[in-house]
């Protein structure tokens, strides 16, 4: 600092230029900041992006005669009490011109994987699919009493935008579920996959098992296992998928009229026994594994 200072004063005339520059860099700096936070909150949530502009706007008329501490804790608390108010009191009646519901958060039977879902806004779905999988859920409580269906990506609220990085999860009638497990050793059931997102804790294929990841890999679909990626398991369970479980919730859900079809692997339907179920289908290699969650879909 003190040799920049040194030289300042030695080229005077271009002082104020560098000021100008280094002013000009700030804004362009937060500028591209905010931009990309919008974008970013935009393309996970929908609503974000704008609530953040709106924060935006109020904070520019706010006082900064105050510590940064304390200006720091009033801009987050109007941002969240934004965010939370404008999500959960205002956007359900918005989404529901859509044809939209959200699902349920706190619920005895059924819950998201991870908060995240419902405060990101992809919990979204139809009201026929919100009926089709709480009445599944309320069932597998009845058989398994104690256990709870957690679900993880439905679509957005308002219209039918690309629900990323989903090909499918526009309308809201399509939704993704986390299987159930059990620990390998002991049996004993486990509240959900340790997952962080829900996905990518991939059921690896048997010995005898048709290995569909292995061919889509062979036939260049180098994607087909990117969710794998994503998985931080620090609970060091050793866990297996629990074949009763499964085979019972997908007995539940295609026994019924409205559920179209469902998407898992092959080596999975396999292994519940299920190969004569004609809504149990593959998906194709253009997607992605779908031996760590099902894909539900409904009319």
């Amino acid at each position: 600092m003190c040799n920049l200072h040194r030289h300042f004063v030695i080229f005077p005339p271009f002082y104020p230029l560098i000021l100008s520059m280094k002013n000009t860099f700030s804004v362009l700096s937060k500028f591209i900041g905010w931009t990309f936070m919008i974008a970013l909150l935009t393309f996970l949530s929908q609503t974000g992006g704008a609530i953040l502009f709106v924060f935006l706007i109020i904070r520019s008329f706010l006082s900064k005669d105050i510590s940064k501490p304390k200006r720091m804790l009033r801009n987050w608390s109007i941002f969240f009490a934004l965010y939370a108010g404008f999500n959960f009191l205002i956007l359900p009646s918005i989404a529901e011109r859509s044809g939209k519901v959200p699902l349920p958060v706190f619920s005895e039977n059924l819950r998201p994987h991870r908060l995240a879902y419902a405060f990101l806004n992809r919990h979204y779905v139809t009201k026929n699919m919100r009926n089709e999988i709480m009445n599944a859920a309320d069932a597998m409580s009845k058989k398994y009493p104690g256990t709870v269906t957690y679900y993880l990506d439905g679509s957005h609220p308002i219209g039918t935008p690309r629900l990323y990085p989903h090909i499918k999860h526009k309308s809201g009638r399509k939704l993704d579920v986390c299987f159930f497990y059990k620990k390998k050793n002991g049996g004993d059931e486990v509240e959900k996959n340790p997952s962080i997102l829900g996905y990518g804790y991939f059921a690896p294929v048997r010995k005898g098992e048709r290995d569909l990841p292995a061919e889509c890999a062979e036939r260049g679909s180098w994607w087909y296992g990117f969710t794998g990626w994503f998985v931080f398991d620090f609970t060091g369970q050793d866990l297996e998928i629990d074949a009763d479980k499964n085979r019972y919730f997908l007995e539940t859900l295609t026994q019924k009229k409205a559920v179209r079809r469902i998407f898992i692997e092959p080596h999975l339907k396999e292994r519940f026994g299920m190969q004569g179920n004609e809504k149990i289908r593959f998906h194709g290699c253009w997607a992605v594994r779908h031996d760590d969650h099902l894909h539900m879909e409904v009319n």
